[in-house]
């Protein structure tokens, strides 16, 4: 496959050195799903299409209430 090819193809989880790719800010990075009355966590879901890159974690950036899921994104680890 010559690179002209690869510039065209569908992203993987590893890129082409073998690498993870990470996640963008916006992209969330897993999705914790809750029973609408009890607010327990009923499942999650990882994102298997990126990772946080270095210096974030995946942390709880919103609620969305309509799909009774906790969106999480990687956001920026505090300095200790």
């Amino acid at each position: 496959m010559n690179p002209e090819e690869e510039e065209n193809e569908t992203p993987s989880f590893k890129s082409t050195r073998g690498t993870s790719i990470i996640c963008a800010p916006q992209t969330p990075c897993a999705w914790y799903i809750y029973n609408a009355y009890s607010k327990v966590i009923s499942s999650n879901i990882t994102n298997s299409y990126c990772v946080c890159g270095p210096g974030t974690t995946c942390e709880i950036s919103e609620n969305d209430e309509t799909g009774n899921t906790y969106i999480y994104r990687c956001r920026e680890t505090p300095e200790s």
